[in-house]
């Protein structure tokens, strides 16, 4: 096959200066870290009466300083209220609503109910500063 095509690229090497051949070595991709907020990012939120998940995990990803981080999911905010009791997802006529707990309630967390474009009704769940703190310092590094 040489022979036949002198020029044929057949592998990739380095010579050095002595002339012996190195191969590159491959270049690992380092992956992001999972999101985090440093302790002078969290003076820069800017809390409100009411927030939805969705305005808390765009503000965040606002503020945040940390270099080489995943951007924040909605999940994720998610994930953590779940995990503290202040919501839960409930199956209400084979849908998944996420609803406050009486904990969540304590703490200010309100249902609104709108509807789409489509006309179709939904709620959605409004977190007051309280929670919104708690979210801000759950992600500080």
């Amino acid at each position: 096959y040489q022979e036949n095509n002198p020029n044929a690229v057949i592998s990739i090497y380095e010579e050095e200066d002595q002339g012996s051949i190195v191969s590159k070595p491959k270049k690992r991709k380092r992956g992001k870290a999972e999101f985090y907020i440093n302790e002078e990012d969290s003076e820069k939120f800017q809390y409100k009466d009411l927030y939805y998940i969705s305005e808390i995990k765009d503000e965040l990803n606002r503020i945040t300083t940390a270099d080489d981080v995943k951007k924040l999911s909605a999940t994720k905010i998610l994930d953590y209220l779940l995990s503290q009791g202040l919501v839960e997802e409930r199956n209400i006529d084979g849908k998944f609503i996420r609803v406050q707990t009486d904990k969540g309630l304590q703490k200010g967390i309100t249902t609104i109910e709108k509807v789409s474009k489509a006309g179709n009704p939904y709620t959605l769940l409004m977190y007051p500063p309280e929670v919104q703190k708690e979210i801000v310092n759950y992600f500080i590094r």
